[in-house]
């Protein structure tokens, strides 16, 4: 399905394009959309999370 605005169109050609691409790898990201504490603390935990993946990682690479 396209769109009639030019620009929507735009955006989904090129994403249409970069799915396809092997080279391009996607992400998907989690906001808040609102005052939920309990989504807050989700939030957090996730974050935290990655943050410990990525420093473990990081530890795990040979220093140059």
């Amino acid at each position: 399905m396209t769109s009639v605005d030019p620009d929507r169109a735009l955006q989904q050609k090129l994403q249409s394009y970069l799915e396809r691409n092997a080279n391009i790898g996607q992400y998907r990201v989690f906001y808040d959309r609102g005052d939920d504490v309990d989504a807050q603390a989700l939030l957090e935990n996730l974050k935290s999370a990655k943050q410990a993946i990525k420093e473990k990682q990081q530890n795990l690479l040979p220093a140059d």
